[in-house]
């Protein structure tokens, strides 16, 4: 799913991944944890690339695998230390904590940051 590069791709990006696990009859923990990751990840390509979004979802017997895909390369993907004190920087610690796996991948183009739940 292309999503646009504005405050409505992350909600977009959650409805997607709801709908598509609810069609394939994934049960609602999973649909949950994976509609709130990815939501979170796309905040991040529209806060800190402003480009637009590309979400897949692989749905396999024992895991889903979704990512994220925005056309800036030139960003790092890294875990902040988190701040009490700042509202910001603590999406990539929901998916360190609540996925099975997770990483980011870049080519001459694009970034992906992928996740398993």
């Amino acid at each position: 799913m292309e999503l646009p590069p504005n405050r409505h791709a992350p909600t977009l990006a959650r409805r997607f991944i709801a709908a598509t696990c609810d069609a394939n009859g994934i049960e609602p923990e999973r649909s949950a944890n994976a509609a709130l990751l990815v939501g979170e990840l796309t905040s991040n390509v529209v806060v800190h690339t402003g480009t637009e979004a590309i979400v897949t979802l692989i749905a396999e017997a024992d895991r889903l695998t979704v990512e994220v895909t925005d056309l800036d390369p030139t960003s790092n993907v890294r875990l902040l230390d988190l701040n009490p004190t700042v509202e910001r920087g603590r999406g990539l610690h929901l998916v360190s904590a609540l996925a099975l796996a997770w990483g980011s991948r870049k080519d001459a183009r694009s970034k992906t940051v992928w996740f398993e739940v």
